[in-house]
């Protein structure tokens, strides 16, 4: 029998949307969001994406401020999980825009702290201009987690 509503040949994905895997069923009682993973350091945005993913989160990434600004404008995201340190559009820029034009969107700032200094002092400035939880990296699926559910 030939399955003419999806064809064999079609993509499983297509480009600018989100996984197919993005559209599976939650774990009980978890409540899934449009999330966006904003880092320049490509391995740990797939890190969190994909963790992310796996919940039955719909993920979109972006490797700077200005990138995830352009998403942002295309669609609706429930929450933002940005670090600070970047080159462009920073975290910290990134927040504060996010607080101007999209004020109800939840976020979660993430830092390291940089070469040079822990990122506490950068996790500080984040949570006095809006961010509404932080994390230091690096950190592990478990800290996430707790973080994600209790601000979706």
């Amino acid at each position: 029998m030939v399955n003419l509503l999806f064809p064999a040949n079609l993509p499983l994905t297509i480009p600018g949307l989100a996984s197919r895997s993005a559209f599976k069923k939650a774990p009980r009682g978890l409540n899934v969001g449009n999330i966006l993973v904003i880092d320049d350091e490509a391995p740990m945005r797939r890190f969190v994406a994909m963790s992310l993913e796996k919940q039955g989160h719909a993920v979109f990434e972006a490797a700077d401020g200005a990138e995830a600004l352009r998403i942002l404008a295309e669609r609706r995201i429930d929450l933002v999980i940005t670090d600070l340190l970047m080159p462009e559009t920073d975290g910290i820029e990134t927040i504060l825009q996010l607080r101007q034009l999209y004020p109800a969107t939840k976020i979660i700032a993430i830092s390291g702290g940089g070469e040079y200094q822990s990122g506490k002092g950068f996790l500080r400035a984040a949570e006095s201009l809006g961010a509404d939880r932080t994390l230091t990296k690096p950190f592990e699926f478990r800290e996430l987690l707790p973080a994600v559910e209790a601000l979706l």
